[in-house]
């Protein structure tokens, strides 16, 4: 299942700059690499449409998506919705070679809507660049209610562990259809590996209205 899936997730790379103050009062810019996941769901006849979290990529100057096969390309941002945490980035299809662009698949989507309590689910996201993290985990809540980004969420809520990185990445089913994207870990703590899913039938509705 999960290698079927795999030419559908990518690593999305993103360089920003921080201004930090020094002891004396100077403020000196520091570069930050930053890497998170994302899952391929759209292709138009020019580019590849990728979803991702809009808090991982939120003032990156530069993105660059790593594709399953090895590859990498540079992206740019197509829109992002601040409220839900989702924000979709593109790829030039000019910018792939032909293996590559035959390689990658869009994501099979699912229906939140058809989840269970103790169904089982599989989180995969990246593993800071270094290929994919995938863990097994039951859900645990549907419906949700959370903050994210200081915004009311209804997510789902599973006990399938994810590490940074994965923010962005796929919540799949056991037949390998996408039923929710990563969002954020649940608690911080190690004890706690909690971790929240925006639902794929609120995804296609907020990426469709994005401005």
């Amino acid at each position: 299942m999960i290698e079927k899936v795999m030419p559908s997730l990518v690593a999305v790379s993103h360089q920003s700059a921080q201004e930090m103050a020094t002891w004396f009062g100077q403020g000196l810019m520091y570069e930050n690499q930053n890497c998170s996941s994302g899952v391929i769901l759209a292709q138009t006849e020019d580019e590849i449409l990728i979803v991702t979290s809009n808090h991982t990529i939120d003032g990156a100057q530069t993105l660059s998506v790593g594709f399953d096969d090895g590859t990498t390309a540079e992206a740019f941002i197509k829109g992002t919705d601040l409220e839900h945490d989702i924000a979709v980035i593109g790829v030039s299809l000019s910018d792939l070679s032909s293996d590559t662009a035959s390689h990658i698949s869009l994501i099979q989507p699912g229906s939140s809507a058809d989840l269970q309590i103790d169904e089982q689910v599989v989180a995969v996201g990246s593993e800071l660049g270094n290929g994919q993290f995938m863990t097994t985990g039951k859900i645990k809540m549907l419906n949700c209610s959370m903050p994210v980004d200081g915004f009311p969420n209804t997510l789902i809520q599973t006990d399938a562990a994810v590490i940074p990185g994965n923010a962005g990445g796929a919540l799949l089913n056991m037949s390998g259809q996408l039923t929710g994207i990563i969002s954020a870990r649940y608690s911080e703590t190690a004890e706690d590996s909690t971790s929240c899913a925006i639902p794929v039938d609120d995804l296609y509705s907020i990426v469709n209205n994005l401005p």
